[in-house]
């Protein structure tokens, strides 16, 4: 997905506006060294969750799976729940 938004740049820049600062700064890095820091934390799985089944990043997307699985409490199961269908996540 990055290859394809980089071979199609009319200007210098790739803009990312579809994901909060803080989502796309566990994402960049994941890239490089298979590590999303702030993973863990239960209001960046989902988001990252999100961010990985739309940019491709397979790795990303079974950690975010692995890691909601261990959060799922009766207050977010259903949310969980629609997370996993929206974004493919069949292990979840």
């Amino acid at each position: 997905v990055f290859a394809q938004m980089f071979q199609d740049l009319t200007e210098k820049k790739v803009e990312i506006d579809d994901f909060e600062i803080d989502v796309f700064t566990q994402l960049l890095p994941h890239l490089y060294t298979s590590v999303a820091p702030r993973l863990v934390e239960e209001n960046m799985t989902h988001d990252l969750l999100k961010a990985a089944n739309k940019y491709g990043v397979k790795t990303l997307e079974n950690e975010c799976a692995k890691v909601s699985m261990t959060q799922i409490t009766v207050e977010n199961d259903l949310h969980t729940l629609m997370c996993s269908k929206k974004h493919s996540a069949s292990t979840l």
